[in-house]
């Protein structure tokens, strides 16, 4: 789920919907990620499946992943 989310969010940022996305195939954002339908659709068909214990360093001020994601991850 958390790859999925990232671009999501990202599609959020640049202002474009998932039916964009799909007919365009993919899209330079202005704030410099391509955005790509193929890896969105790999994403979900591919979600991490973590099951070793892990720490994960968040810092407050990442611009790309929310608190959220990383708690839920």
């Amino acid at each position: 789920m958390c790859m999925e989310r990232l671009i999501i969010d990202m599609m959020l940022w640049a202002n474009m919907t998932e039916e964009e996305l799909h007919n365009k195939k993919e899209i330079d954002t202005n704030f410099g990620e391509k955005l790509s339908w193929d890896y969105l659709c790999f994403a979900r068909k591919n979600p991490i499946n973590w099951y070793i214990h892990a720490h994960i360093l968040y810092r407050g001020k990442d611009n790309l992943t929310s608190r959220e994601t990383i708690f839920s991850f």
